[in-house]
């Protein structure tokens, strides 16, 4: 999922993860940091 993610991220400014067709992840660059939520660990920041 990887690269498709990244291309998500880079020409969108989102991306989402499924396992199985289900959601497990939401991933969004906003204001130079990346936040990801999660249905196994919530949300968290990563400063870019």
């Amino acid at each position: 999922m990887g690269p498709s993610i990244r291309r998500s991220l880079t020409q969108g400014g989102g991306a989402q993860a499924r396992r199985q067709g289900e959601l497990v992840a939401l991933f969004s660059i906003w204001q130079g940091a990346l936040y990801v939520t999660s249905s196994d660990t919530g949300t968290f920041v990563i400063e870019l």
